[in-house]
């Protein structure tokens, strides 16, 4: 088939091979120089541009100019205008309030006018002159958003004056692309030829509108219900805008309004969501080859002719001044004119399509091009820079914004109000993050008012302070979030001056340039999966729907621990999302390739490493949720999670069997020695105990505790640990009712906190305490306590959570003496004052305990809190 194609391709003279080895260089070109771009904080399409100038005639000569670029290259340009026309709210043309709307209607008239004089008084004929006007007319928002979201000012009056002027000013200029080229085409320009272009223009995007705002959402909606293909709704989708730019250009008007028009009315679809992520996968492999294009055709031996730069330079200082000028539309009540203005001074990419259709319809020769490039270049680059400027110099003074702070109303900060989001009171800074979390759930179906974004822009460069309350409404964000709540919070930077860990994850997917749809950027699929999982809010539910947070986020493992210490929770619910995170990990990692066999070491090695049965379940639904699997591993994944739940139901299946993660561990460690006693010591070590312990320290631990002690002769090793203040004591003796209490107690009656702690024991009754010591005296509220019967097969686990205290650990290990519990291990340990603490546990007969038993637990440390003031 590949064959008959080139055949016929080399019978009509096409040499396909060179096409597509120039599309190969196009495409890699783009996507490498991009990259680049973004990471050195240049727009991606300057860099797209410049990489065109680099591969086309002017340098390399790799690119030559063809019908079969200029093909690509309006397909790129028409799936642009396509995503543009999408994002656009129609609806949104009626509130973009009055002085945004005059902004955007002097933003175009003003280029329009003093542009096409400019051009007159260089010496271009009347058709040239228009086409440079309404070229000068573009305003690319793109690019003045990326400033403000970065320096925290989205939700300043400017910015939001700028953004609703930008929805009008792409219609407007749009609409006076469409008259000009039309009139154009025609050669002249009576009032004869303005009227009747003018006509066809608005009859054209009055019916165009009229048919895709009615019929094209139902049509995608019946695509949707009946086809069998997902994609087949994208597919239509694309094609209707096809036609439309068909249409168009057959009514003599510029293909890229038809493509408008169809995105705009694609924007109203059931699907759009769907058919804005399959577009944007289409159009990273067009768009770059549109910019690309405009490299390749511009001469730059002409760029740098003094003729053309002396043009250039009037057109820029007319695109400047004149947009410019247009901030004072802003009104009495619109904050900072010239930073309106200067918002709205980018040209971009629309500019360059301008000019590029101007080079298509013959009203601008190579060097009248050359110079629109260098001014759409320069206004570009020069925008972000003024802007930058323009809002540090005028940063917020350092007053008290909270002199005038109420107190929360029984209703709460905010409230609705015409299908607005508004303050019911004024609140303090500190309550900002509840406050914007809050907006953030009634965003899903309300905008918020200037009053409240007022409120956050006084506040855009204040520190907050997360707490627990606050962490509890991000859950329920999480459960009941849009992407409009998380747009809220990003143009609010709350997570910049809270958790920045979560910010710059979001800012780099913000950065990629292959992601043209700014919805994906603000959408977490993984908590989105796991919601219809996760109906009902429970405990484990929230550590679910976290973890999953923090999987969409990409946070690695240092990252997600300084997220979940932020976010200020419950140690013992960091250590279960962490486990979680790394549950899936471990089973997607374990059906990655296929042909895929289960094998009990597989499983046996699985089930070391997850331990409880709860974990198991849920880190499978996590790893699902992550997406990406074929059908065969999610089968594979269900098969291995029933095995594992399997061993953890039957510990006997986990005792005496070679090849175990812990056996592995085992064999290392008596590789280091030869002596038969310490060998056997190594042997019959505990499997946690050996699970938590490099193989050097089982053997030193050996050591210590080989010869077992007899009677009451105790061995104790003491060495500094890397940190300073904190030292390392093992304590090698026979068991004994009491001795963790005994041993926890002695150190607390000499002053020391413990920070962690191990526990193991021995078949010969030997036992090996481990304790890391530090002299730091903590007090606070009581411990949380509670007792777990599904996390460990065979024993229960008591956890114990809360500020630390000296003589905390003996208080604890003397309660769970007087209960007649046996401890069969124990890992304490001890992280910014907060205990997580778990000790393994059975009655005298190796039963679990009843979960009752915590409550004796708690009265028994309240006695001794009375008595002792522990």
């Amino acid at each position: 088939m590949l064959s008959t194609v080139l055949a016929a391709g080399a019978a009509s003279g096409i040499d396909l091979g060179r096409i597509l080895l120039e599309l190969a260089l196009i495409l890699c070109t783009a996507k490498v120089v991009a990259e680049f771009a973004e990471r050195v904080g240049v727009p991606a399409v300057l860099g797209e541009i410049l990489a065109g100038v680099v591969i086309g005639p002017s340098l390399l000569g790799l690119v030559e100019p063809s019908d079969s670029l200029f093909l690509l290259g309006e397909l790129g340009a028409i799936l642009l205008l396509m995503q543009v026309g999408m994002e656009i709210d129609v609806g949104e043309l009626r509130n973009v309030g009055r002085s945004a709307l005059t902004v955007a209607i002097i933003g175009v008239t003003l280029p329009l006018t003093i542009g096409s004089f400019t051009g007159l008084a260089l010496g271009e004929s009347g058709n040239t002159a228009l086409f440079i006007g309404a070229t000068l007319t573009a305003t690319s928002v793109g690019i003045t958003a990326r400033v403000f979201g970065d320096l925290r000012a989205l939700s300043t009056k400017e910015a939001r004056i700028v953004l609703g002027a930008a929805v009008a000013d792409d219609v407007l200029g749009l609409i006076i692309l469409t008259i000009v080229t039309r009139i154009v085409e025609e050669g002249t320009i009576g009032i004869g030829t303005i009227a009747t272009t003018s006509l066809t223009a608005f009859s054209f995007l009055a019916v165009a509108s009229a048919v895709g705002f009615t019929a094209v959402p139902r049509l995608i909606g019946y695509v949707a219900k009946k086809a069998a293909s997902p994609a087949a709704v994208s597919v239509f989708a694309v094609g209707i805008a096809l036609a439309y730019s068909g249409v168009a250009d057959a009514a003599k008007l510029a293909p890229i309004i038809g493509a408008f028009v169809a995105g705009a009315a694609l924007g109203k679809a059931p699907a759009h969501e769907r058919i804005a992520r399959d577009v944007s996968a289409v159009a990273a492999l067009f768009v770059p080859v549109f910019f690309l294009q405009i490299g390749i055709e511009t001469d730059v031996a002409s760029m740098v002719r003094p003729s053309v730069l002396a043009i250039a330079a009037a057109l820029i200082a007319v695109a400047v001044v004149t947009k410019v000028v247009a901030g004072w539309g802003a009104g009495r009540n619109g904050g900072d004119k010239l930073l309106v203005g200067l918002g709205m001074m980018p040209r971009g990419e629309v500019g360059l399509i301008f000019a590029t259709i101007g080079m298509g319809v013959g009203v601008f020769d190579d060097d009248l091009h050359a110079a629109l490039v260098l001014v759409v270049l320069a206004t570009t680059v020069i925008s972000p820079a003024a802007l930058r400027w323009r809002i540090n110099s005028k940063g917020p003074a350092e007053v008290d914004l909270d002199v005038d702070a109420d107190s929360e109303p029984d209703g709460g900060w905010l409230r609705v109000e015409s299908g607005r989001i508004a303050l019911a009171a004024n609140p303090p800074t500190s309550a900002a993050p509840n406050v914007l979390l809050s907006a953030a759930l009634l965003a899903r179906e309300h905008k918020p008012s200037d009053e409240l974004l007022d409120w956050i822009a006084e506040r855009r460069t204040r520190d907050l302070v997360w707490n627990r309350d606050a962490t509890t409404r991000l859950l329920e964000v999480l459960r009941g979030g849009t992407p409009r709540s998380w747009r809220l919070l990003e143009i609010a930077g709350l997570f910049e001056r809270t958790i920045p860990e979560i910010a710059n994850a979001i800012k780099e997917r913000a950065s990629d340039v292959s992601e043209l749809d700014p919805t994906n950027i603000l959408r977490f699929p993984t908590v989105e999966t796991l919601r219809e999982a996760t109906a009902v809010a429970t405990s484990q539910s929230d550590t679910l729907l976290l973890a999953a947070f923090l999987a969409d986020v990409d946070a690695g493992t240092d990252t997600t621990a300084s997220i979940l210490q932020r976010l200020d929770v419950d140690l013992l619910i960091a250590g279960e999302v962490e486990d979680l995170l790394n549950g899936a990990r471990i089973l997607r990692a374990a059906v990655e390739h296929e042909p895929h066999r289960v094998d009990d070491k597989m499983l046996r090695d699985i089930a070391h490493g997850l331990r409880r049965p709860g974990i198991v379940e849920r880190s499978r639904l996590l790893a699902d949720a992550i997406g990406g699997l074929e059908p065969w591993q999610h089968a594979a994944m269900i098969d291995i999670t029933i095995g594992v739940q399997s061993l953890l139901a039957h510990p006997e299946l986990l005792e005496g069997v070679d090849d175990s993660l812990a056996d592995m561990r085992r064999r290392q460690a008596k590789s280091l020695t030869d002596d038969p006693a310490l060998v056997d010591r190594i042997t019959h070590s505990p499997t946690t105990y050996v699970l938590a312990h490099e193989p050097a320290m089982l053997l030193e631990h050996a050591r210590l505790i080989e010869p077992a002690p007899h009677g009451r002769k105790v061995r104790v090793t003491v060495q500094p640990t890397a940190l300073a203040g904190q030292w390392m004591i093992n304590v090698a003796c026979r068991n004994r009712r009491g001795l963790l209490s005994r041993l926890s107690g002695a150190l607390a009656d000499a002053g020391h906190s413990v920070v962690s702690a191990s526990l193991a024991t021995w078949p010969d009754d030997s036992v090996l305490d481990t304790f890391v010591v530090t002299a730091r005296r903590i007090a606070g509220e009581p411990p949380r306590i509670a007792i777990d019967n599904s996390i460990h097969p065979w024993h229960s686990v008591l956890r114990v959570g809360g500020p630390d205290r000296i003589g905390l650990l003996a208080a604890i290990s003397y309660a769970l003496s007087e209960i007649g519990v046996v401890v069969h291990h124990a890992v304490v340990q001890t992280r910014d004052g907060l205990v997580d603490d778990n000790f393994e546990i059975s009655d005298r007969v190796g039963r679990k305990v009843p979960e009752h038993a915590a409550d004796r637990v708690i009265r028994i440390l309240k006695k001794l809190s009375d008595e002792t003031q522990i």
